[in-house]
């Protein structure tokens, strides 16, 4: 069955991103499998786009060492995102910036998608985009 809907999910999707569901455990890839299809009624998804978070998700999955998504709590999510981040001296450009909300997205809207996971809300904590000691806002 979560062969199945794993199938139904990532159909017209790189078959890259459908072996993925290897890589983290099977309550996690259910809950993937689910979200991307629900998205996909709601939406009509591009195929990239299922992809791509696919890709976010099994990232995020991996870094917290598979735990289920219904037992992460919120310090699990913010590590994630902070290890997105980057020096100064590594990404001058702030090019990381981008990443790490593209992630934050994905990551909202698939909490945000399920009852059972509103244990913990994203939004409630800030994280500033740019470092305070960036050249972004300097004169």
């Amino acid at each position: 069955m979560l062969d199945r809907k794993i199938e139904q999910a990532t159909d017209g999707v790189e078959k890259s991103y459908g072996d993925k569901r290897y890589s983290i455990g099977e309550n996690n890839a259910l809950a993937v499998a689910d979200y991307i299809a629900a998205m996909n009624t709601e939406l009509n998804l591009s195929p990239s786009y299922s992809g791509d978070n696919i890709e976010a998700l099994t990232r995020f999955s991996r870094y917290n060492d598979n735990r289920s998504f219904k037992d992460l709590k919120r310090a699990g999510v913010i590590a994630f995102l902070d290890s997105l981040r980057k020096t100064e001296a590594r990404d001058p450009m702030h090019k990381w910036v981008g990443t790490y909300n593209l992630h934050r997205i994905y990551l909202l809207r698939f909490f945000n998608s399920s009852k059972a996971f509103r244990v913990f809300s994203i939004r409630a904590y800030h994280i500033s985009m740019i470092p305070a000691n960036s050249k972004a806002f300097s004169k």
